[in-house]
């Protein structure tokens, strides 16, 4: 159930979005087959008012893993996965994290609060 939505100027490959989405997993201590990346090319993203130094925005939205302890660690994390992999600073971008909670997330047209998460 995590969905991860990364927003960048960068445009990405399939190969990275993948990558990504396992690293996700990993990361996050949740399956693959619950994982949902959604990727956005914004050649307009700006940050720091420089339209054209590569920046992103990440929002991490998972239940149950979203604490102040956990989101140090995934911050360094994802920070150092887009540093290496697409050249992005670690100050040029922002990563949200958000538990919705399990009855705001829905799934099988239900929501989690009636499945078991893992």
């Amino acid at each position: 159930m995590p969905t991860l939505s990364l927003t960048s100027n960068i445009d990405v490959t399939d190969k990275f979005l993948k990558k990504f989405s396992e690293f996700a997993a990993k990361e996050l201590g949740k399956p693959e087959s619950l994982i949902m990346v959604d990727y956005t090319h914004n050649s307009r993203l700006m940050f720091k008012g420089v339209l054209t130094k590569p920046c992103f925005l990440l929002r991490i939205d998972s239940l149950g893993n979203i604490t102040p302890e956990t989101n140090e660690i995934y911050s360094k994390a994802f920070s150092d996965l887009l540093t290496q992999e697409l050249g992005i600073d670690y100050d040029s971008g922002y990563i949200i994290f958000n538990d919705p909670g399990k009855a705001n997330y829905g799934y099988k047209s239900t929501t989690f609060e009636s499945i078991p998460v893992p």
